[in-house]
């Protein structure tokens, strides 16, 4: 238990650790950038066009290169730690819970994620595989976060917010990058990556990258599992330039891993357990190409490719997406308009088990989009307006219209005042139309076996929000920003199962009781929260940041249906959730450090509130060398962090990791 002693304990070694020597001469990139500068970086993710974050309705939060690099975090998930709000869990040593405003479960169905624009989105489970996004930490140049809906933008799935990381352009990583490491968890890892110049106007970087984890779970009665996740990861990209006018970029990925996997044969019997060594690879190609025409308008065309194979205990599948994407930016007077449209193809082939199939095992689906936004001045500087809508048209659901409204007040500089209602949806996944499942339940009290079944259902419709949000942001001095967030969202035809009219059956012997049970669409629900954050630099050296998140969410459906949430729902979302974070530049060119996370109970999964603190160690010999070391979880005896029922893989237990790193450039 997460006790009130324990709480002051570490606030004030957080205190007095990081307080030293908060006086002493400037050695960091951090510290050559004041508070005011770090919250007016300028991002893309909310408007498809660069604004400052102190200027946008909408909660937004941006993860600087300098926070990623003093992070010590070595996946994007843990990354992703730091945004106020964000649910983030680990299941295993591959597979973590994400989400932002409840909804939280392995499938992360309603978040949409973005790398350079294009959609880590998987159709198959509306989700995202986070171990194959094994990203060059050193070559993010952030990561742009949207708390709640963006979808008339962004397009469906930006349910409950949008996280676009943006990686560096190629002149900005000339030269050579060699870093390598080892831990108790994180046992190897190493990057080698090269840039340079190609042409008179072109730039271009290739990188190679090597990770191996250890295994987390414990199986019962067998210790721990033995086998390790490995991944390797290859790329390049090169950008140009020709005059002032025009810009292109093409950059692309492979990659190729394996990890064991423990899973459930049955999550109603917790046996037996089977293991796998499952083999992942897949790649990605993407070009952009943007164009800036006469009076600051601006068109950018974007297409990729992405293409993945992913087996898996009970079901392996193929996926092979092409997406093709326009906007047209158009600042006229007290308007600026941004309209565009796009074209997603989605091939999706499956190989399943007697426990799981989709049937048919093999579809092709096509989403045509289309947006208009238009930003309008009511009054100059100080009230705007930002009216919009995407349509889409998928061969799921049909048409649907995904619009928002906005309005933002500033009074005066500094300070501003921010509302939305917002409508999104969430696609009908390729399970919610073709699933078929097959478990044996626990017997009777008579021995008799059960067999619970789970059938798709062709009439599934698109999850929905109608989201309401205030916001309130300030900076009263240039060391302090405040930022206040009230949000209220009610969601409509939620996924959940419906329990069918058992009945008796011969096959597959022995004689046994079938249960089935549907995909459904006849659950509601709201969630309702409050989201604060604060930056602070008592000077040049010592920057703090912290948050604090209160989320309530309730779901239900008619009280007269036998009806089961899916996972995501009530109980799998901590109500309360603080995080502090110090980062300290001390003489000789040494940094420290420090994150503390308190993380609350997960009713539905037995799961206590806990707390984290993680500690980080840099040191800068030269201005080419970085060496550091990084503890993580470093209150904590081992622990879940996620168990959900319904989601088949098993869970491990989260205890302290460290590991040492070495970075050189030259």
């Amino acid at each position: 238990m997460f006790q009130t002693r324990k709480v002051r304990t570490l606030l004030l070694f957080l205190l007095v650790f990081t307080g030293y020597g908060a006086g002493q001469e400037r050695t960091s990139e951090l510290a050559d950038m004041s508070l005011e500068e770090l919250l007016n970086v300028r991002i893309t993710t909310i408007g498809r066009k660069q604004q400052e974050p102190n200027h946008i309705p909408a909660a937004v939060y941006v993860i600087t290169q300098e926070e990623i690099r003093r992070s010590g975090a070595t996946s994007l998930p843990d990354l992703l730690r730091l945004v106020p709000g964000a649910e983030v869990a680990q299941i295993d040593n591959s597979t973590w819970a994400l989400s932002i405003r409840g909804s939280n479960s392995m499938s992360n169905s309603k978040l949409l994620v973005l790398i350079d624009g294009r959609s880590l989105y998987y159709p198959t489970y509306s989700s995202i595989f986070w171990n194959v996004q094994d990203l060059v930490m050193e070559d993010v140049q952030r990561v742009e976060v949207i708390r709640g809906p963006g979808a008339s933008l962004w397009g469906s799935n930006a349910v409950n917010g949008v996280i676009n990381i943006v990686t560096k352009n190629a002149k900005d990583t000339a030269g050579t990058l060699i870093s390598a490491g080892g831990g108790t968890f994180d046992q190897a890892f190493g990057t080698v990556r090269y840039g340079g110049k190609a042409g008179s106007t072109g730039y271009f970087r290739v990188f190679g990258k090597y990770s191996l984890r250890d295994n987390l779970v414990d199986l019962p009665g067998s210790g721990p599992l033995l086998g390790r996740t490995r991944m390797t990861h290859g790329g390049f990209r090169t950008d140009w330039k020709a005059g002032d006018a025009n810009s292109l970029t093409l950059q692309g990925d492979l990659y190729q891993g394996a990890s064991p996997q423990a899973g459930y044969q049955s999550v109603f019997t917790r046996q037996p357990v089977v293991v796998n060594d499952l083999d992942v690879s897949g790649g990605d190609l993407l070009t952009r190409w943007t164009h800036r025409l006469a009076g600051g308008s601006e068109t950018a065309f974007q297409v990729y490719y992405d293409r993945s194979r992913r087996p898996d205990i009970l079901l392996s599948q193929f996926h092979e997406v092409v997406d093709f994407d326009f906007q047209h930016h158009l600042p006229l007077g007290r308007h600026d308009l941004l309209w565009g449209g796009g074209f997603r193809s989605t091939r999706q082939a499956s190989q399943g088990t007697w426990e799981l199939s989709l049937v048919p095992s093999g579809r092709d689906l096509r989403l045509f989009s289309g947006f208009l936004q238009d930003e309008i001045a009511l009054v100059s500087d100080r009230l705007t307006m930002t009216a919009g809508a995407r349509l889409e048209n998928n061969d799921y659901s049909g048409f649907e219209v995904q619009p928002t409204l906005r309005f933002m007040w500033t009074p005066r500089p500094g300070q501003a005042a921010w509302a939305s209602v917002s409508r999104a949806v969430r696609l009908p996944a390729i399970w919610d139309n073709a699933a078929s499942m097959k478990m044996w339940g626990a017997p009777l009290p008579d021995g008799t076996p059960v067999l619970v079944t789970l059938s798709k259902n062709l009439k599934f419709r698109s999850e929905e929000v109608l989201a309401y949000e205030l916001g309130y942001r300030t900076q009263p001095t240039k060391n302090l920003s405040l930022d206040a967030t009230g949000f209220w969202q009610h969601y409509d035809h939620l996924c959940g199962l419906l329990q069918l009219v058992p009945f008796p059956a011969l096959s597959p012997p022995p004689p046994h009781l079938v249960v089935p049970n549907e995909v459904s669409n006849l659950m509601t629900g709201n969630n309702y929260g409050l989201e604060l954050s604060s930056a602070y630099s008592p000077n040049s050296l010592w920057k703090l940041s912290g948050s604090y998140t209160f989320v309530r969410q309730i779901t239900g459906g008619p009280p007269s249906l036998p009806l089961i949430p899916f996972p995501g729902q009530d109980g799998d979302n901590p109500r309360h959730q603080f995080q502090l974070h110090s980062y300290l530049t001390l003489p000789y060119n040494l940094e420290t450090d420090t994150a503390l996370y308190y993380v609350g109970a997960l009713p539905g999964q037995t799961i206590q509130n806990y707390a984290r603190l993680d500690m980080r160690l840099g040191w800068r010999p030269r201005r080419d060398l970085e060496l550091s070391i990084v503890g993580q979880r470093l209150t904590e005896a081992p622990h879940y962090e996620f168990q959900p029922f319904w989601e088949y893989v098993v869970s491990g237990k989260m205890g302290r990791e460290f590991y040492g790193k070495v970075t050189w450039r030259f």
